[in-house]
């Protein structure tokens, strides 16, 4: 075990387990029979590596940071290996990509779980799922989904975060963000620069389970008669003159509140604190 962790973090170029045997001066064969024979219990193995960290590092500021990994691959029988975006090459290529959750505190990081995004192409192809070895159980998730179960199971192992980072990709999403500031962490996330928000929280009209006039019940909260519409980030974020010192509203479920600057890439960068009233 040893051996083969210390070549996985160390600097050979090719990390296979024959480089890393004669790396460490060690029979190719014996590597590879511990590697192919031996069972790993995965489960316990990532249980007690958060446990230890939060034992030994644990920190009322840390912060759990969210991303994908891409690694490039030459065939077509790894599980979830297809052409796409692959973080590591910076474009699109055949690789495998998986969702990590790092931990990081003033002085102490560490990557904490991680898991495989298993393409649609792959989920509906009985045939090769079987020949990759994928279990029956494993179904599509999309990559927010793989990284909200990870960061519960996170949570469920006793880990504690005060921050949430992550990119675009989990930013966009609408489930993403809802059910981290349910978790009552606070998110700092890229958003793409169409979403559409306010400097201040809106007046809103609550649902009503009666009905309004001779009207139908009102279902979902809406803007209250003479509110401000709501306007897009990189517009708003033109009225924003000490970077993230102004908050602004994002339309979202919840509605929650957000701080906002732009980014070289065009997207903006917001923050979550806290849930509000949903804005339709």
């Amino acid at each position: 075990m040893r051996t083969y962790i210390n070549g996985q973090i160390s600097n050979l170029e090719r990390k296979k387990v024959e480089a890393i045997a004669l790396d460490a001066g060690v029979p190719p064969r014996t590597l590879q029979e511990f590697i192919s024979i031996h069972r790993w219990a995965e489960d316990a193995l990532r249980t007690r590596l958060q446990h230890r960290v939060q034992q030994q590092h644990g920190d009322e500021n840390a912060i759990g940071l969210i991303d994908e990994t891409g690694f490039v691959k030459k065939g077509d029988k790894t599980a979830g290996v297809q052409r796409q975006y692959c973080g590591a090459t910076g474009k699109k290529d055949n690789c495998v990509v998986s969702v990590q959750m790092g931990y990081a505190t003033r002085d102490f990081h560490a990557v904490v779980d991680g898991d495989l995004y298993l393409p649609e192409s792959w989920c509906s192809d009985p045939d090769r799922r079987r020949e990759a070895g994928v279990p029956d159980t494993v179904q599509f998730r999309t990559k927010q989904a793989i990284a909200i179960d990870i960061l519960r199971r996170a949570i469920s192992n006793g880990m504690r975060f005060r921050y949430l980072t992550a990119d675009e990709l989990y930013g966009h999403s609408t489930e993403f963000r809802r059910e981290v500031t349910t978790m009552g962490l606070i998110c700092v996330v890229e958003i793409p620069c169409s979403v559409r928000g306010w400097l201040k929280r809106p007046a809103v009209r609550k649902p009503s389970a009666a009905p309004a006039g001779s009207g139908r019940p009102r279902r979902k909260a809406s803007l209250a008669p003479g509110a401000e519409p709501c306007r897009r980030v990189d517009d708003l974020s033109q009225s924003i003159q000490s970077g993230l010192g102004t908050r602004f509203t994002s339309r979202i479920p919840e509605t929650a509140r957000w701080c906002g600057r732009r980014n070289s890439r065009g997207s903006s960068l917001g923050t979550t604190t806290c849930p509000a009233t949903s804005a339709g």
